[in-house]
């Protein structure tokens, strides 16, 4: 999802710049021990996309349907699971159905889509012909677009001062509240932005997930009532990772040095799992290794996967129980996440 990467959210960063120092807690973090020994190493195909799109994200859309959205080509895409075309929707960048920096996307049942535009501070919401049905102003920097069962948008931002006031807003359409989902104080406004950026998903009772990308592997449960905190699973191999806060001004080589819980989200409808890219706190290659978690939907750790390639974005085929990966070259993997008693069952 390069939309959620730190290599792109940065130069967003870098016009809220201030010296200072950031917050690091340990103490609420939980390391998965021996992760590299439990994990399976997965070897990841590498598979033809139709349309070569320039992913900023990839998303699950239903059971049996996943999206592309292609900032550089100016499309959205629907794919079914097994990688044929169903939809391609262009994006014009002026006029009606416009996005000038389409960075999220989520589908509304299957009557429409609702785009994130960054530059705009806006969400708009197409047909699946591409008529514009409406159009729901921001006050900030959106990252992560979701719908809710009932029709609702739940989005999360680039924060940057005090826009917006907590990590979760809502929208009905007609006006924007923020969700007690509070965000983590940094010191420095351009870690304070890194360190509340963060994805949302929603799980299949109706509740949705919020995880922090960066610093902190900390997340919430939104349903009714108070969002309960919940704490990310880190594979025991970034430990040294934990106490690091990059200072500004941040640049690259701080980059793999600081904590990514949660690079891209996807979850499972039919079982409600919950599947986080990351690194597994070791080097591929000379650079950090990516790898894929396995979460029950309170977050508890089930199973970890090491990956082959350098993956920036990730969504979970629940028919195929396999994922497919971006790379930060925009090329597609189809990777293989094997379940215990699928391997017993061929044993027997």
């Amino acid at each position: 999802m390069r939309a959620g990467t730190a290599a792109t959210i940065l130069p967003v960063l870098l016009t809220a710049l201030a010296p200072g120092c950031g917050e690091a807690d340990a103490a609420g973090y939980l390391l998965i021990d021996d992760f590299l020994a439990r994990s399976t190493a997965v070897a990841c195909e590498a598979v033809s996309v139709e349309s070569h799109p320039a992913a900023e994200e990839i998303r699950l859309a239903s059971d049996s349907t996943w999206t592309v959205l292609d900032a550089t080509g100016r499309a959205l895409l629907e794919y079914d699971d097994t990688l044929r075309l169903r939809t391609r929707l262009p994006i014009p960048r002026r006029g009606p159905g416009s996005a000038e920096q389409p960075v999220s996307v989520t589908a509304l049942g299957d009557t429409a889509w609702a785009i994130a535009d960054r530059a705009r501070l806006r969400v708009v919401i197409l047909s699946r012909t591409g008529e514009e049905l409406a159009t729901v102003p921001l006050d900030f920097m959106p990252n992560s677009v979701e719908a809710t069962p009932a029709g609702a948008l739940l989005l999360t931002a680039v924060p940057v001062g005090d826009r917006p006031p907590t990590v979760l807003v809502r929208s009905d359409g007609a006006s924007i509240e923020p969700v007690p989902v509070p965000r983590r104080s940094y010191t420095d406004m351009t870690v304070n932005a890194l360190g509340n950026t963060a994805l949302v998903e929603t799980l299949p009772g109706g509740a949705a997930l919020v995880v922090h990308q960066y610093l902190a592997p900390r997340a919430f449960r939104v349903g009714a009532g108070t969002p309960t905190p919940l704490r990310v699973p880190t594979p025991d191999a970034t430990r040294d990772q934990i106490d690091y806060v990059p200072t500004a001004p941040i640049t690259e080589d701080q980059l793999p040095r600081t904590m990514t819980p949660a690079m891209a989200m996807s979850v499972d409808p039919t079982r409600g799992e919950v599947y986080l890219l990351t690194r597994s706190g070791r080097t591929r290659d000379g650079r950090p290794e990516r790898a894929v978690l396995r979460l029950s939907d309170d977050l508890g750790f089930t199973a970890g996967f090491t990956l082959d390639v350098h993956a920036v974005g990730l969504v979970y085929l629940p028919r195929r129980e396999a994922a497919i990966v971006v790379d930060d070259e925009d090329r597609f993997f189809l990777c293989p996440l094997p379940r215990p008693e699928a391997r017993h069952a061929r044993a027997d």
